[in-house]
């Protein structure tokens, strides 16, 4: 039996910062396999320059089925500006009995990567193993960090997050600052109270008992669903984007290494937007990325004459080598700070968290630009930033934006699959995929992960599907700089030859990459009523899908399904079923006018009446006809007692 390993959050929750990740491990609903924080006590100490040291301590209740008996807890944190120390780590038992963990119990234990990964992250970890747990003793943990060197200079921020799959008792927080300093909260789901005691202010957040649902369904980040606070020494963000440029900006200087590339890379173009486009482009191509979210990165990016030299970086130093070499041709940009994955809220109060990623804004030209994603064209951005808020800093207008949602016609896949059923029972078919905008990156990031001619991505592929059997994928290798980009395949299901004797079937989809007309856009397709209080993602877009069989000379189709066809203020949505001799064809169309970036409220309620009848259409199956099958009997064979 694998020990326990807790996770991530607790190693943040005893040092007060409780919110950079939870890699629950998959549990059934029993309360027996459940991790308890019975208690969390957190008392912070700030500084007037933003420097904090945080003390804390954790009583954790494992798991009753944990029969291993050893526990092992992962501490992390941030090696260039705070040092973390373990103060105690014990076990404590019902009767009494206290046993601390031996020193060598607590080992360093750091991410695995490989050279660039290390180069780059600022993470450190270890990990403190405790052996002969009883299903009724606690786990007690102490801890001491002193952060000497805020991320944001001369500010404090906190922004912790408790993770609802887990239990938590008692939970209470400390926040001590000078009286002269004044500390903006914004809370969910904690009670906020404040006290001045002789030059200090404190401030006391307590969250009540949280009990582990036995379903967590979400679509959302932790930040953005969990109870919370954010805490932060900054007046506004527009302060905040002046205090972190004074660690971003300085390292976009524009030298002569820089400016010569500039020159060279933009020789005989005068117009500023083939100039930023072709800059753009040499970074999105040329400069490798290195995924480190920025909490997990070092404070300051390299140089962007070493980014340059490199040829590598992580999402700050693209952004600090593109933002110099436009600087050198006089085209003005601001870093843009964001969340690019799952969550779509900021924190009321500034707080770097949960922003993980940085690009570039260009004001003269009004795009944004992210040379990270490495298939974009000039201008485009992946669906995970599309509609983000987001902060510029560095630029004329540093602060809070929301980063714009393209009409619908700019965010398009269409989708074609082309279907045999043969006589014996074998369906072969073609596959072709369309996309531009956000989709065409998605399309793109797909077919640079699965390659040319993979046969085991195009069996994977269909095996999710539902329909197993074999199949290829074939792309042209064209740059990104095109605004469209197609997918091709073929594919060889397995014999559907008990289809032949009469039976039911949704016409079969094939290679399909993209999410289905009705998909994604407005939110899962697969999501029921139940979730019809959880926000998701919303974006406008286009998406068009044409299925096409061709079914046996003898064999005859039943009825087809009705069309459908729904109108909304935000959305449309039409299917089409023909037959033609015998070639069937059923056309979707959908279109997304929503103006995102969250469906919630009564936007979601009525988002999830039109998925469930999407739902129902993208399901709905045809029949072969069972009289029409020529009956052929067996031989008749003579009774050997009859003569």
């Amino acid at each position: 039996m694998t020990p326990w390993l807790f996770p991530l959050l607790l190693g943040l929750a005893l040092c007060g910062l409780a919110s950079r990740g939870f890699a629950q491990p998959a549990l059934a609903a029993s309360p027996d396999t459940k991790v308890r924080f019975e208690t969390v006590t957190s008392k912070w100490v700030v500084q007037t320059n933003g420097t904090w040291i945080v003390e804390a301590e954790v009583t954790i209740r494992p798991p009753k089925e944990n029969p291993s008996h050893i526990v092992r807890v992962p501490l992390t944190w941030s090696g260039s500006t705070e040092k973390l120390t373990v103060v105690a780590a014990r076990i404590d038992g019902p009767n009494g009995r206290s046993v601390s963990v031996p020193p060598d119990h607590i080992r360093e234990d750091p991410p695995h990567g490989d050279r660039y990964f290390h180069e780059f992250s600022d993470q450190k970890r270890l990990v403190i193993t405790f052996t002969d747990v009883g299903p009724d003793d606690a786990i007690v943990v102490r801890t001491k960090r002193d952060v000497f060197r805020p991320r944001v200079p001369g500010g404090f921020m906190a922004a912790p997050v408790l993770d609802r799959t887990v239990g938590w008792e008692e939970t209470n927080y400390t926040i001590s600052v000078p009286s002269t300093l004044p500390l903006k909260v914004e809370t969910r789901g904690f009670k906020h109270q404040i006290e001045v005691i002789i030059d200090r202010t404190m401030h006391y957040l307590h969250a009540p008992k949280i009990v582990a649902p036995a379903r967590d369904i979400n679509v959302l980040s932790q930040f953005d669903r969990f109870p919370r606070f954010a805490a932060s020494t900054f007046l506004d963000w527009n302060e905040f984007a002046k205090a972190y440029a004074t660690v971003l900006v300085p390292h976009a200087a524009v030298t002569p290494a820089i400016k010569a590339m500039a020159e060279k890379l933009t020789a005989g173009v005068k117009d500023p937007p083939e100039q930023a486009r072709r800059l753009y482009d040499w970074v999105r191509d040329n400069v490798r990325y290195i995924p480190i979210p920025i909490e997990e990165s070092r404070p300051d990016p390299h140089d962007a004459e070493t980014v340059m030299s490199n040829l590598y970086g992580d999402a700050k130093d693209h952004a600090v080598l593109l933002r110099a070499l436009l600087a050198a041709r006089d085209i003005r940009s601001a870093f843009v700070l964001l969340n690019a994955s799952d969550s779509a809220t900021l924190a009321g109060t500034p707080n770097i968290r949960p922003m993980n990623h940085m690009i570039l804004y260009v004001p003269r030209l009004g795009v944004y630009l992210d040379t990270t994603l490495g298939i974009a064209p000039f201008g485009v951005l992946a669906f995970g930033e599309i509609g983000k808020p987001a902060i510029h800093i560095g630029g004329d207008e540093p602060g809070r934006h929301q980063i714009p949602i393209p009409s619908s016609g700019e965010t398009q896949s269409d989708f074609r699959t082309d279907a045999i059923l043969g006589e014996d029972g074998e369906v072969t078919g073609t596959t072709t995929a369309t996309a531009r905008g956000a989709f065409a990156v998605w399309l793109r990031s797909a077919a640079r992960s699965f390659g040319q001619a993979n046969p085991a991505a195009g069996a994977s592929l269909l095996r999710q599907h539902g329909t197993p059997g074999q199949g290829v994928f074939s792309f042209d290798p064209t740059p990104a700089t095109t605004p469209e980009f197609t997918v091709r395949g073929t594919f060889h299901l397995q014999n559907q030859s008990a289809l032949l004797s009469g039976g039911f079937f949704a016409p079969w989809t094939g290679l399909r990459i993209l999410p289905r007309p009705g998909d994604f856009l407005v939110g899962p397709v697969a999501m029921g009523a139940e979730g019809r209080n959880i926000p998701t993602f919303c974006y406008r877009g286009i998406q068009n899908e044409e299925l096409v069989l061709t079914i046996p000379a003898s064999r005859e189709l039943g009825s087809l399904p009705p069309d459908t066809s729904i109108d909304t203020d935000l959305v449309r949505f039409r299917s089409r079923w023909r037959l033609e001799g015998r070639k069937l064809t059923v056309t979707r169309e959908f279109q997304s006018l929503t103006p995102g970036p969250l469906c919630e409220g009564s936007v979601r309620w009525a988002m999830v009446e039109v998925l469930a009848k999407i739902r129902t259409d993208l399901s709905n199956p045809v029949g072969l006809r069972q009289d029409k099958i020529d009956a052929v009997l067996p031989p008749r064979r003579e009774d050997p007692g009859r003569k």
